[in-house]
């Protein structure tokens, strides 16, 4: 929709911006009503106490032993829980118009907390991650459902607003899946190292299936 947030502000611990005339700010409240976020959990997305993002990150490759530049992240060369971890985070949690498959530093430290099943303290990681896009103008701003729902809250006039529907290029595409490590079978989507050749029984030839007996007298 045209009427996002193009600046925003922060103040008092929540994020202020103006749309259309009307003064909006996304403080606990709303992220409680409107998402369902708890207050609670770890800022997992800053660090992890004593554990160093290296550390976490060598222990996410297939292969630990590969040679690699372990300045770059890369979601490339993960096991499938790690892959699948990055790859919720760079296109959900924390999307972003630029590389999906090279990790940020965030992104370590969140794996190793969905990994774990610790509470992540989710409403200052989107909140964070939202200031910085709108910041770096990197991107588009995330999380268009949420905002719509905030912009309705707030009785925000959306009468003139320019409405987008899904298409096929707002959807991920196969393509994405394939970067992955990802192939389409019978059974729906797999990773390419999982993919196991069925081969069918075949029954052995010349065998007697007859069910008479016999008896041998020496």
């Amino acid at each position: 929709m045209a009427g996002v947030p193009r600046s925003c502000e922060v103040v008092n611990g929540g994020m202020c911006s103006r749309v259309n005339g009307v003064d909006i700010k996304l403080d606990e409240a709303i992220w409680t009503t409107i998402v369902g976020f708890r207050p609670n959990g770890h800022k997992f997305h800053l660090s992890v106490p004593d554990i160093n993002k290296l550390t976490i990150y060598r222990d996410c490759p297939r292969n630990s032993d590969e040679p690699r530049d372990f300045t770059l992240f890369k979601a490339w060369g993960m096991r499938k829980d790690e892959r699948l971890c990055a790859f919720v985070i760079a296109w959900i949690l924390l999307p972003r118009g630029r590389n999906h498959t090279q990790l940020t530093i965030e992104d370590v430290y969140l794996i190793h907390a969905l990994k774990g099943r610790i509470q992540t303290y989710w409403t200052v990681a989107i909140y964070d991650h939202m200031v910085k896009v709108a910041k770096q103008h990197l991107a588009s701003l995330p999380y268009v459902v949420f905002l719509c729902k905030v912009m309705r809250h707030y009785f925000v006039d959306l009468n003139d607003e320019v409405t987008l529907s899904c298409s096929k290029k707002n959807l991920i595409e196969k393509l994405t899946l394939h970067h992955m490590g990802l192939r389409k079978n019978e059974d729906g989507w797999s990773f390419k190292d999982e993919h196991v050749l069925v081969v069918e029984e075949v029954e052995p030839l010349k065998v007697d299936k007859s069910e008479s007996k016999y008896t041998f007298n020496t």
